[in-house]
């Protein structure tokens, strides 16, 4: 009877299986250039072999088409603050690839409602997390460049506080979900996980040559460490939706590596 009474034991290869194949595709697709998109801003000498480099050159061609539609309307606003306060504040274009890989994060979320029948639920918090991720991600963008520990601080920290907000929001607007109740821990968990990444992201910055990507590195081992981190608890506890989270976050961060393992080998083999 105790037996009968344990739940199913999930696997990592069970996970993987019942991941999909449409997302898959599109956390690989999405979020490995991503992440290879941001990596060229932290190690700006960084280039792939020719053939291996066009994977994130036509991916920065369809981010530049994102940007184009939205930078024109949020350049006014910086410029009324530039104005205002004196700051020479610009728009770079790491916000673009840090939007993308944080939309992988949503589709996973998105997804998660959708299996569990609730279209409205996923189209509503698609929507919020959507917007608060964008204005994330252009904070990062006008940010990221900054040199000093501050800068470099909030750039860590901007997706996370924000998540943390817009959780709240989200649970008030669908409180009859029943998810009301896990807003609150979500909430101050991801309140709190902000104030160490800016703590982390500051910290970095002071490193000799992280003064501009302290920031960014700290946000890229943050995503890593809880997409890691949400596989193995999704996996003890046997729920399959948050190990399905887990491994979409994670999804990225393998395809970027065996890019780059590739690129590691087609040099080698060059070179020898």
């Amino acid at each position: 009877m105790a037996d009968a009474a344990k739940p199913e034991k999930l696997t990592l290869g069970e996970a993987i299986t019942d991941l999909g194949f449409f997302p898959i595709l599109f956390t690989v697709a999405v979020g490995g250039p991503s992440i290879l998109a941001i990596l060229e801003q932290v190690l700006v000498n960084h280039q792939l072999v020719p053939a291996l480099q066009w994977i994130v050159d036509g991916y920065n061609r369809v981010m530049t088409v994102l940007g184009a539609a939205v930078e024109p309307l949020i350049q006014p606003a910086i410029d009324w603050v530039n104005a205002q306060l004196g700051w020479s504040l610009t728009l770079a274009p790491v916000w673009r690839p840090v939007f993308a890989l944080c939309m992988v994060a949503v589709m996973a979320q998105v997804r998660t409602a959708v299996r569990e029948g609730d279209v409205a639920g996923a189209a509503g918090i698609g929507s919020l997390l959507s917007i608060g991720f964008l204005a994330s991600a252009l904070l990062i963008g006008l940010f990221a460049a900054g040199p000093g520990w501050l800068a470099q601080g909030a750039v860590a920290a901007a997706p996370f506080a924000i998540y943390s907000i817009f959780s709240l929001v989200a649970a008030a607007w669908f409180r009859s979900r029943g998810d009301w109740r896990n807003a609150g821990p979500v909430a101050v968990f991801f309140g709190a996980f902000s104030l160490v990444q800016f703590a982390a992201g500051a910290g970095l910055s002071l490193m000799p040559g992280l003064a501009q990507s302290g920031g960014l590195i700290a946000l890229g081992l943050a995503f890593a460490m809880l997409g890691v981190a949400t596989v193995a608890l999704g996996l003890s506890v046997v729920n399959r939706s948050g190990t399905r989270q887990g491994l979409t976050m994670l999804g990225g961060f393998i395809a970027a590596g065996l890019i780059l393992a590739a690129d590691f080998a087609l040099k080698a083999l060059g070179a020898g």
